[in-house]
């Protein structure tokens, strides 16, 4: 059984999302968790996932979001959803992202994401978290200044070096295996994974959000076209790649990294 830690599968159109659901099904992910992106489609996030069997959900704002946000407006959406909801299991998606961020943009996310904390551990709740390689190092401070320890969470699609891995891990956090797993020239990436305990990890597709980049031309399979968005069913083949890494049974890493992630999430009660 497969556990999907970070998805966004209200998204597609719904036709092509019930195809994408059962490919991911017939391929071994039994367990999904849809993110909101901001106030405007949390309800869109929430209520497909109680439309759904073996779905639950986030509500957050991404910090890509940051220029739509307004805390009097949507923290009430969020807190409301979270109250009324079953399905909600995390607050997410959030954290931060530099990339073409003004050092007005930045400071405006940095806000944004200690009120997704402060949501968090109001709530009780772990974080869904996104980051870049631009915003990692202010993301840990501002997640050691507001004691975001003290709920937990995830880094979802994980692409930091094992120094920045090891502070997410001391401050109690997954790190989430998403495609990248099996980019051909990131073995710097897969030496990271190779190096961090199973028991601390977790996997997500982020379908259908991580789109990879062709950076060269390299012979090694893969079994992605690099031109493509995620889709669901990704999730087995960066479970297999990861089995490989580790040299485990891909049986062990499907118990341990769904364990870990019901765990993350209070789902402990799911069964096998």
């Amino acid at each position: 059984m497969l556990f999907d830690t970070h998805v966004h599968l209200s998204s597609f159109p719904p036709g092509e999302r019930e195809k994408q659901i059962d490919h991911a099904r017939r391929l071994g992910t039994k367990v999904f968790v849809e993110m909101a992106s901001n106030g405007e489609n949390a309800e869109r996030a929430v209520r497909f996932a109680e439309s759904q069997r073996d779905f639950y959900s986030g509500v957050a704002c991404h910090p890509n979001s940051v220029e739509k946000y307004d805390a009097a407006r949507d923290l009430p959406i969020f807190k409301r959803h979270i109250k009324e909801s079953k399905k909600i299991v995390c607050v997410g998606e959030c954290g931060l992202d530099y990339e073409n961020a003004t050092p007005q943009r930045g400071e405006n996310q940095r806000k944004l994401f200690r009120d997704m904390i402060r949501l968090a551990r109001e709530s009780n709740l772990p974080l869904n978290m996104h980051t870049d390689r631009l915003s990692v190092k202010d993301m840990i401070t501002v997640l050691r200044e507001e004691k975001a320890y003290e709920v937990g969470g995830m880094i979802h699609n994980f692409g930091g070096n094992l120094e920045l891995a090891r502070q997410f891990l001391d401050l109690g956090f997954y790190i989430s295996v998403c495609v990248r797993i099996h980019h051909p020239l990131d073995d710097r990436l897969r030496g990271v994974y190779r190096d961090i305990s199973i028991g601390q990890m977790v996997m997500d597709s982020d379908a259908p959000g991580a789109k990879l980049i062709r950076v060269g031309d390299s012979k090694e399979p893969y079994p992605y076209d690099l031109d493509t968005k995620s889709e669901p069913h990704f999730l087995r083949y960066i479970c297999d790649k990861l089995a490989e890494l580790k040299g485990l049974p891909v049986e062990t890493v499907e118990a341990v990294t769904t364990l870990n992630a019901k765990r993350l999430f209070g789902l402990a009660k799911l069964p096998a």
